[in-house]
């Protein structure tokens, strides 16, 4: 009996973990000209996002947040790329920033969705051309998966 007890409970925490969010992501444009690292660290509640490809949390170019806010399930993030002057917008919907180090008329962050004539927040803003809303968890997709690309690390 406590063998079959520990095997549920170690698939338990094996399947339990499989949606966990990724502590790297990295979000390119179609032609791969531009990155975005998100760095999540889920027991301090804070993310940064940050302009370039990063393994440690850069000294400048990055916006610092507070995720407390933000349920796993409901964490997505929407990005525009602007291609013609290598700008971006990202949206992390209830996200709080607390510190910017970053240029913000060229990366420009939003802490809540558009809302549409009813006040409701969505996403339709982040699935035009070269945008795509991705989630955090390990095993979401990007939409529209052929506005750009999204790596992701552990």
């Amino acid at each position: 009996m406590k063998f079959i007890n520990l095997m549920l409970f170690t698939i338990l925490l094996i399947g339990c973990g499989s949606e966990r969010r990724n502590e790297y992501i990295y979000l390119y444009s179609k032609d791969r000209s531009q990155v975005v690292t998100i760095i999540t660290d889920v027991n301090k509640n804070q993310r940064i996002i940050a302009n370039g490809k990063h393994k440690e949390k850069p000294k400048k170019n990055y916006y610092l947040l507070d995720i407390s806010n933000i349920t796993e399930l409901g964490d997505d993030i929407g990005i525009c790329f602007k291609t013609k002057s290598n700008t971006w917008e990202i949206v992390n919907h209830k996200a709080k920033v607390l510190k910017v180090q970053i240029d913000t008329v060229k990366y420009v962050f939003r802490e809540s969705l558009f809302e549409d004539k009813m006040g409701v927040p969505n996403t339709k803003y982040y699935i035009q051309e070269d945008c795509f809303i991705v989630g955090t968890l390990n095993y979401t997709e990007h939409f529209p998966e052929e506005n750009g690309t999204v790596e992701r690390l552990q």
